[in-house]
């Protein structure tokens, strides 16, 4: 009763079919050993079964003394012919290398351990795999780079599959060579090779034509040939294996990097992958291949200015310390995430700073080892990143998807780097461009809190999540050393859940079901005002909208580290939504105070409560905005008013002002005219916030602006002046009322007198940007200074501190403990500080404090110094961009170092030529015969009129310079210097003809600058 399709590549294979009761029933006659191809159609839910039972059928094949088990599986008409006259083509293999000659120089030995324990194991392994048979029958294109899917037992030919040559293949060949037999020997090292041109090229996951796919699939397919010129390294291909891994480095950092976008005051860094598992998948394998190459040729490959930060955004996506799970959530997250619960905290081993649970296969993570491995990667090249990396993870975590204890191959990449616990980078509020914002409030103190906003922005996303289009708008909330916010492994990852469902998320009620935010970019401003921060995210609007026009905005107000408010506004105060929100299974939620939009005497307010495998939560359902105090505090009085509420909280009376249209407010100490605003009264303090409004005022002080974009906040408080910050997203003004006792004061921004306090009130014009201000009478304080660089020399170094206004003395001041402790180690009125007396091969920290004859400053970030005897390495990252006639040259950066030097010399040439010595990190060498890159890297031919530049770099020192660098050249058919698409940037569309203009409604191909 059903119809079923079948096709058999060999006319010498029968194949016979029978159904019956719902299953299937074959048989074949083997007349000789050809492998065959049988493809099967099925078109009924029942006969899943009995598929499946045919995929795993084999055809046993004999050669060499060996049985050969040729998976049946489906496969088309078409891949057969890609297969057939592509990858294997012999007009694409004739020219292949596929011996390695037994006196050519083999790779060091660097693995102690592995899978395998002879050479024959790893031999049997690999020729009777999946892996290399079902190649030459499906190609490379099956599974969707898939390994095993549910219910299936054959390994394709594909991305995730590959992991096994990194996994076990690659330190079983290093470690047991030598004891194999010639035979075994030569058999294996063409299987490698062969691998190695496959994964090289361009039917699988190509870099000429386009960029492939999942970034996390390129690193799995690019490692192959990378490894292979580690273990074969005089191969006729092994440099240019190396260079194009080098090159895949570039392009898929770069094109999957979000930049920063200064229009949003935005920082940049966020993967294309999510943070819960993927962005990991595409660093492991990528620094396993680092280690090899570094064997190689001693040449840093994995480097990029997007790669450094990728890791800011790693290190300041950390939540506050977190102490730990609870003893039955440890136990039971083994049982809840499906084999993904690798990095979580156990009981006891906090405090330490976590990963949200983002994305899919997601769980609340310590950061794994590799991010520690990466600070060390970058060290010459983006060092500051890198000290921060190495503060925020250590090399005794676990790594991505491997056990507590266990131990592998790689390993060894940890052997003999030195303990180092980098830099503390003391992680303030934040927002990236594609990701969302980040509010701390009290950092690195025993009060610390973090909430995180998640705001996925459209473009190239992999596994962010199917809720509410990438979970957007979800809420995690961390205080106290404990979670307060969470979802299980798939929630907000590959399960097909609604918006609201099983996390911390706001919905309006739309089409059937909740609507959350959904996808959009991060264009209204964030104001982080010391007392109070303000964060809001917005829906897009356009053709392809999804939440308006109901859902018009949802923001986050943060109180000091007490609480926080979250507002959702819709567009009529008719329209049903549901506030959701989740913790762990066996947690609290936080104390949640509804103050509009589900009072409990409200005919449509319902609490639902839900409790799942692995988390608990609640469902508040209301009707119109939706207004909550949300606190770790469980001892907090909140009473709803006219212009938003009222909170009462240790020793804080405050007024919180949030309504979508300007309210009024006054009594006999504060005034406030706006929408969105904060008001802390303290004994003998005010703290003020204006966020959205044109008046605010305490103790007779009143800040009046047109602008109600311009934020500004500040404290007032017996025995100290007037100040806070301002942050005007455009140029700006303010208009400052004083009082009497106050008319000889004067403002301050930066530490530069802005305006002078003889009459009243006052007109001043702010500059655009994060600002300082501050009303006295006498000097203002400096601002906390920061340290440019370093410069070493023997027992010291000389410190470079960015002048600061206001200061006349600068304070150098060291720490020996990694920050702990700091003692003044110098004093003087010169921004430029030498220290001596220090011991060669120590690590120290140097910060520095602004003084003048009345106040110093904060005391400004840390730097790190690591004090030497010796002359500096060459920097990392040597880069050459191409243009007709032009050169354009760059480089790492060095701690410790003052300046650099660019050498120069045309190839053949023996004498060089200095072009560059500074502090800057780039040239541009102009030549006529420089020639842009090819449109395909190796393609030049050998009369070529391309002039051939090599270029070196060196460091400086005060003991000395270094030797130079590993050469890059300005060779057009280098795979180094090719680039497909010139300058660039990352592109956050992907289907625009090369020279037509977005639609209406279609958002722009770039960032805006």
């Amino acid at each position: 009763d059903h119809e079923y399709a079948y096709e058999i590549e060999s006319p010498t294979l029968q194949v016979s079919f029978h159904h019956r009761n719902g299953k299937f029933f074959w048989k074949w006659p083997i007349s000789h050993g050809r492998r065959s191809t049988c493809i099967a159609f099925y078109d009924h839910e029942k006969d899943k079964q009995a598929m499946h039972q045919l995929e795993q059928a084999t055809l046993p094949l004999e050669k060499d003394g060996y049985t050969y088990h040729v998976p049946l599986t489906f496969t088309s008409h078409l891949l057969f012919l890609q297969n057939r006259f592509g990858t294997l083509d012999l007009n694409c293999v004739k020219g292949w290398v596929l011996e390695y000659p037994e006196d050519a120089r083999r790779a060091p030995v660097i693995f102690t351990n592995g899978s395998y324990k002879d050479g024959g194991e790893l031999e049997r392994h690999i020729m009777t795999s999946d892996y290399v048979g079902t190649l030459p029958l499906f190609g490379t294109r099956q599974n969707g780079g898939h390994g095993p899917l549910p219910g299936r037992s054959i390994v394709n030919f594909g991305p995730v599959p590959s992991r096994q040559i990194q996994g076990g293949w690659v330190d079983g060949f290093n470690r047991l060579s030598a004891t194999m037999t010639p035979r075994q020997r030569k058999r294996l090292t063409a299987m490698f090779l062969l691998v190695a041109y496959v994964h090289a090229g361009e039917d699988f996951m190509p870099l000429l034509p386009m960029l492939s796919g999942h970034p996390n699939f390129l690193a799995d397919v690019k490692a192959t040939p990378g490894a292979m010129a580690f273990l074969f390294p005089d191969h006729p291909m092994a440099s240019t294996w190396a260079d194009l891994w080098q090159k895949y480095v570039e392009l898929n950092t770069r094109f999957n990097t979000r930049p920063a976008v200064a229009a949003w005051n935005a920082d940049g860094g966020r993967w294309t992958e999510d943070l819960g598992t993927y962005v990991w998948a595409f660093l492991r394998p990528s620094m396993r291949t680092e280690y090899l190459l570094q064997k190689f040729d001693g040449r840093e490959r994995f480097l990029s200015p997007q790669l450094a930060q990728m890791t800011d955004w790693l290190v300041g996506s950390l939540s506050a310390p977190f102490n730990g799970e609870s003893e039955a959530a440890y136990r039971n997250t083994a049982n809840v995430d499906g084999g993904h619960d690798w990095g979580v905290l156990a009981p006891g081993k906090g405090p330490r700073r976590v990963y949200p649970a983002q994305g899919a296969h997601a769980e609340q993570r310590v950061p794994p080892r590799s991010l520690w491995y990466l600070g060390t990667r970058l060290h010459r090249y983006a060092p500051l990143a890198a000290e921060h990396a190495m503060w925020a993870a250590r090399p005794t975590d676990q790594d991505m998807e491997t056990a507590i204890g266990s131990h592998d191959a790689w390993d060894v990449m940890y052997n003999g780097l030195a303990e180092n616990l980098g830099t503390n980078p003391h992680l303030r509020s934040a927002k990236f461009t594609g990701y969302g914002l980040v509010l701390r409030g009290a950092p690195e103190t025993p009060q610390e809190i973090s909430i995180h906003l998640q705001q996925i922005d459209r473009g190239p996303n992999y596994r962010w999540g199917v809720t509410a289009e990438g979970g957007c708008g979800v809420i995690y909330f961390y205080a106290n050393g404990k979670s307060y916010s969470m979802n299980g492994a798939e929630d907000v990852g590959d399960r097909k859940d609604q918006d609201t469902d099983f996390c911390t998320n706001f919905g309006v009620f739309k089409n059937g079901s909740f609507h959350s935010i959904g996808e959009n970019v991060l264009t209204r401003p964030f104001y982080n005002l010391g007392t109070g921060q303000f964060a809001e995210i917005v829906p897009r609007e356009g053709k392809q909208s999804y939440a308006v026009p109901e859902y018009l905005s949802r923001s986050v107000l943060l109180a000091g580290c007490e609480y926080f408010v979250v507002y959702d506004a819709v567009v009529d105060p008719s329209l049903i939504h549901r506030l959701s929100w989740f913790v762990r299974r066996g947690d609290e939620l936080p104390t949640i105070k509804l103050v509009r939009g589900g009072s409990p005497d409200a005919r449509e307010s319902l609490r639902t409560d839900h409790q799942t495998i692995a988390t608990t939560g609640s469902w508040f359902d209301g009707v119109g905005d939706s207004m909550a105090v949300v606190s770790h505090h469980k001892e907090i009085d909140v009473t709803q008013t006219p212009f938003g509420c009222t909170v009462k909280i240790a020793d804080n009376n405050d007024l919180v002002f949030r309504n979508p249209d300007p309210v009024h407010y006054a009594d006999e100490k504060s005034i406030f005219d706006g929408t969105a605003g904060l008001i802390r009264r303290k004994n003998g303090s005010m703290d003020f916030a204006l966020f959205h409004g044109t008046r605010i005022g305490v103790d007779g002080i009143v800040f009046s602006t047109a602008d109600t974009e311009l934020g500004i906040g500040g404290s007032i408080a017996a025995g100290r002046t007037p100040s806070g910050d301002f942050y005007a997203p455009t140029a700006s003004s303010i208009t400052i009322a004083l009082p009497a006792t106050m008319q000889t004061y004067s403002f301050y921004i930066d530490g530069v007198v802005a305006a002078h306090g003889n009459s009243s009130p006052l007109q001043i014009a702010l500059p655009q940007g994060i600002h300082h201000w501050e009303l006295t009478d006498s000097l203002p304080v400096p601002l906390a200074p920061r340290i440019l660089r370093t410069e070493n020399f023997s027992g010291g170094a000389r410190v470079v501190i960015a002048p600061v206004a206001a200061a006349t003395q600068y304070r150098v001041e060291l720490s020996s403990d990694n920050g702990v402790t700091w003692k003044s180690a110098a004093t003087q009125s010169q921004a430029t500080i030498e220290l001596h007396g220090l011991a060669n091969g120590e690590k120290f920290h140097v910060r520095a404090v602004a003084m003048n004859a009345q106040h110093e400053s904060a005391a400004g970030l840390e730097y790190p110094l690591y004090v030497s005897n010796q002359a500096p390495p060459p920097p990392d990252g040597l880069h050459v961009d191409l243009a007709a006639g032009a050169a354009t040259v760059t480089w790492g950066e060095l701690l410790g170092v003052g300046e650099y030097k660019l050498y120069a010399r045309v190839k053949g040439a023996r004498e060089f030529q200095l072009l560059y010595r500074g502090p800057a990190r780039s040239y541009v060498d102009k030549r006529d015969g420089i020639q842009p890159c090819n449109a395909v890297p190796g393609n030049s031919s050998p009369n070529s009129s391309a002039l051939i530049v090599e270029y070196f770099v060196a460091a400086l020192n005060g003991n000395g310079e270094s030797i130079m660098s590993p050469a890059a050249n300005s060779d057009p058919a280098s795979w180094r210097n090719w680039d497909p698409k010139p300058g660039e940037p990352f592109r956050r569309v992907f289907g625009y003809e090369p020279d037509s203009a977005p639609q209406s409604g279609e958002q722009p191909r770039y960032y805006p600058a």
